[in-house]
């Protein structure tokens, strides 16, 4: 699939409000390339488009994020990127529909990627905005739409035994408890990365046992750990798993960009504290309270515990085990206490992941849900180290293929 294919052959600019996503990522298009991921809608649309926005993903080359000068010829982009990151500025970008090293497309589509070039970028602070009907815009991006509530409670117990899938999904996270009799399951994120990336997971090209489950799945829910798109590209990518989602949990008094997007119905409610209680099954999240890092996307997270026929499985997300020792949440403090059967190690297993490490229970296993990202390197060798030091049976997803690990009555692991 040539860029050639996919560029525009004329030559339209428009203009988008982006925030950053991930400032180093490897392009779903283009081997081996990479830059910066940012997210955003178009502000040329009319007005009244903003309450049913379409929200874009770009994949911008790093030379054209980062070379764009100033009217007085200087490199700018490294002055504002602190406030960037830490939202206290937006990004206005102009773009041209052209052959570029850059791309965009609708999140939440199957659509080719357009390749463009950048004009200009403008970080501007929410309370200087600088363009043509900007109050109605920005008012779009801070009104929250997500209900929020302090504690909820999901009680299954009428319904008959959960099982747990953890699945390959590369530089990502997703995990499964379900009942395949009663076709209603819980997910603990739905993101995935390098190498599982967008056009083969859409043609088909990557074997998913996901879809296997999800597709006799009748009610489901999700808990996003954070708000990091590894750890929930899946809804954009598959419209099956978008529709089947009934509630979202997100931690609690956050705004999220991606629910503001004219496709996306699922109900979203931010929590402070859920409670999941079964059959032989129970779940606890629990949004952290981090004594530092605050303004950082993984700090701001929903730890969850599962517990099925009394194994215990910790999913963290990007929330590393230092942290959770440290919170403010003394629930989560107590998490650290607990010997647990399987562990979706923190970050995927980045460097930071070795320490803290939690008791392992007879047999536990850690599974490093990581790619072959070539800036990330995960996992991090010390981190596996330290895990089978801990007594752990560490459970690596590689670089291509498919892995699943499930406990119904007893653990399997399945290539």
């Amino acid at each position: 699939m040539s860029k050639e294919y996919l560029a525009n052959e004329n030559q339209i600019t428009k203009r988008f409000i982006c925030f950053p996503d991930k400032l180093d990522c490897e392009f779903d298009y283009g081997e081996g390339k990479r830059g910066v991921r940012l997210k955003g809608f178009q502000v040329d649309s009319p007005l009244d488009l903003f309450k049913e926005a379409t929200i874009y993903t770009f994949d911008i080359d790093s030379t054209d994020f980062y070379s764009i000068k100033s009217t007085g010829g200087k490199l700018y982009t490294y002055r504002f990127i602190d406030s960037f990151i830490s939202g206290e500025r937006y990004a206005l970008i102009t773009i041209i529909e052209s052959e570029g090293n850059s791309y965009y497309y609708p999140s939440f589509s199957t659509e080719k990627p357009i390749y463009i070039k950048i004009e200009t970028i403008a970080f501007q602070y929410f309370s200087e905005p600088e363009f043509k009907h900007s109050k109605q815009v920005l008012q779009f991006i801070t009104d929250n739409n997500i209900k929020n509530d302090e504690n909820s409670f999901l009680d299954l117990s009428d319904f008959g035994d959960f099982k747990f899938c953890a699945f390959g999904v590369g530089q990502g996270m997703c995990s499964l408890a379900y009942n395949e009799i009663n076709k209603i399951g819980i997910l603990f994120d739905s993101g995935a990365g390098t190498p599982v990336k967008r056009y083969p997971y859409q043609k088909n090209k990557i074997q998913n046992s996901l879809h296997s489950v999800i597709d006799n799945l009748e009610t489901l829910y999700l808990i996003l750990s954070h708000l990091d798109s590894d750890h929930y590209r899946l809804l954009h990518w598959d419209k099956n798993l978008l529709s089947k989602v009934d509630c979202i949990f997100i931690p609690a008094y956050e705004n999220w960009l991606d629910a503001k997007d004219a496709k996306f119905k699922a109900f979203t409610i931010g929590i402070n504290n859920l409670y999941i209680k079964g059959n032989n099954f129970r779940a606890l999240a629990m949004k952290t309270n981090p004594n530092t890092g605050l303004d950082q996307k993984n700090n701001k997270a929903l730890v969850s515990m599962i517990e099925i026929d009394q194994k215990l499985m910790l999913l963290p997300g990007d929330y590393s085990y230092s942290m959770m020792t440290l919170d403010n949440n003394k629930k989560i403090n107590d998490l650290m206490q607990i010997g647990y059967d399987f562990i979706n190690v923190p970050h995927h297993g980045d460097y930071a992941s070795r320490l803290n490490i939690p008791t392992v229970n007879c047999d536990g296993i850690a599974f490093f849900s990581a790619g072959n990202h070539e800036g990330y390197k995960h996992p991090n060798s010390d981190s596996l180290d330290e895990h089978q030091n801990q007594g752990y049976n560490n459970i690596i997803y590689g670089n291509s293929g498919n892995i699943t690990i499930e406990y119904s009555n007893k653990w399997s692991v399945s290539c």
